[in-house]
């Protein structure tokens, strides 16, 4: 049972490593325009594609120990997997590391933020630092919008801008620098690498105490 599972995982690593060597050389001229971070190029590269491979096949070994039929061990690994990737994507990852922020003017063109940045939210700031708009979006006036302003309706983003920075509202950009990338990456392997070890010794004890 040590062996079969060892080889097992061993295998799955190996898979995970040749697929994300051939896709991380494959996306070289793209990776030197686009971030890395975001989801899409952050998963396919680096080490979590191996970390990735391992935890599926460690959760298909616990799925077929459990339920002893093929059609329905797979199904109930793809939708783990889908699952946690989801719940890890959404949820955890934006946080692994505290998020940087950058305060600007609204009306500014040019944000110094590397386009390989993983910009995580847009908010607006009143003149007191206090977020006034979760979407971060300028498309007309709202609640939070001060009266001299409110004349400016959808359509007139521009003006309503320049009427907003001159009351000393600012635009707040939170976001992960694109530095972190390794980071990122050996935390979410840790925590996908540790997951499958935990699986393969749950499934690992159940063989031993259903053979006993």
């Amino acid at each position: 049972m040590t062996a079969n599972l060892a080889q097992a995982l061993l295998v799955a690593a190996a898979v995970g490593g040749a697929l994300t060597a051939l896709v991380s050389w494959w996306r070289i001229p793209e990776n030197a325009l686009a971030g890395a971070l975001p989801s899409g190029s952050f998963d396919v590269q680096g080490i979590v594609p191996i970390a990735y491979a391992v935890f599926a096949m460690a959760l298909g070994i616990l799925a077929g120990v459990f339920f002893r039929r093929t059609l329905t061990a797979i199904g109930t690994t793809l939708v783990g997997f889908v699952a946690v990737r989801v719940v890890i994507v959404q949820f955890l990852r934006p946080h692994y590391i505290p998020a940087a922020a950058y305060t600007g003017s609204l009306t500014s063109q040019q944000i110094p933020i590397s386009p390989r940045a993983w910009l995580l939210t847009k908010h607006v700031t009143n003149a007191a630092g206090h977020i006034v708009d979760n979407k971060g979006a300028i498309t007309g006036p709202g609640s939070w919008v001060p009266k001299a302003c409110q004349g400016f309706g959808s359509g007139s983003e521009d003006r309503l801008s320049r009427c907003l920075a001159g009351q000393g509202f600012r635009r707040l950009l939170i976001f992960q620098p694109p530095g972190r990338f390794w980071a990122f990456q050996g935390i979410e392997a840790g925590i996908f690498v540790t997951a499958a070890i935990g699986l393969a010794a749950r499934a690992y004890h159940q063989v031993l105490r259903r053979d006993a």
